[in-house]
């Protein structure tokens, strides 16, 4: 019998760079830019899910590190519109380390939901514990888009403090 085909992530972004892609993951660089692509894979189980968002938080880490000083990274985009609506501890720890490393680095994490309600707790949780200061949560991707497509922070979406 023959088996099922792997369930696709999402079309490459136009303009961006494939710095790696996984299983469930991709990441892509623009200019000042990182774009994480998360996307769900039922096949997968759980400690191979949460053994891949580690190395996808390695990934973003090693370019953090590499990218570092004056001019480096303005945002990191994890982008979770595809991915499981809620996760489970191993994969909220990595998503943390993930968080706190950019607030340490000053690069503004933004994370993009699906518009799940569950999702949007849980995140902005996490948001609130490892990166108070720059860490935005959203469902509104065309908000990110204009972030990273003109690199300007007018005040208004994911650049400004939540209240």
């Amino acid at each position: 019998m023959e088996q099922p085909a792997t369930p696709p992530g999402p079309r490459p972004r136009d303009g961006w760079d494939t710095v790696v892609e996984t299983a469930n993951h991709r990441v892509e660089r623009r200019g000042r830019y990182l774009w994480v692509s998360v996307w769900r894979r039922p096949d997968l189980d759980t400690a191979t899910g949460a053994a891949l968002a580690q190395a996808l938080v390695s990934t973003v880490l090693g370019k953090l590190a590499e990218l570092a000083g004056p001019g480096s990274l303005r945002a990191v985009v994890l982008d979770l519109r595809q991915a499981p609506p809620v996760n489970g501890p191993s994969t909220q720890q990595s998503i943390g380390r993930l968080l706190a490393a950019c607030e340490q680095a000053q690069v503004i994490p933004a994370l993009l939901h699906g518009g799940d309600a569950l999702a949007a707790l849980q995140l902005g949780r996490l948001v609130r514990e490892y990166a108070p200061r720059l860490g935005q949560v959203t469902a509104d991707a065309a908000t990110i888009e204009a972030l990273t497509a003109s690199g300007v922070n007018n005040g208004r979406g994911p650049t400004s403090r939540p209240r």
